[in-house]
């Protein structure tokens, strides 16, 4: 496992820049797998990190496929 290399200001930046938690984990430098979902999420929820601009659905709802 790595070690941390983040804080939790980063977190709050990260949470403000993004519209969901894949984002969040992006901007961390992370993979959006599983148990970083939950570290995350963990993380947010404990230090009380506003998430009501999350938009709660995927990228690409209510798009058009355009080949």
């Amino acid at each position: 496992m790595r070690k941390k290399t983040y804080t939790i200001e980063d977190v709050r930046e990260a949470v403000a820049d993004n519209h969901s938690i894949a984002g969040v984990l992006r901007q961390l430098g992370l993979k959006p797998l599983g148990g970083n979902y939950r570290t995350i999420n963990r993380i947010i929820t404990d230090s009380q990190i506003d998430t009501s601009h999350f938009t709660g659905k995927g990228w690409n709802v209510g798009l058009a496929f355009k080949p």
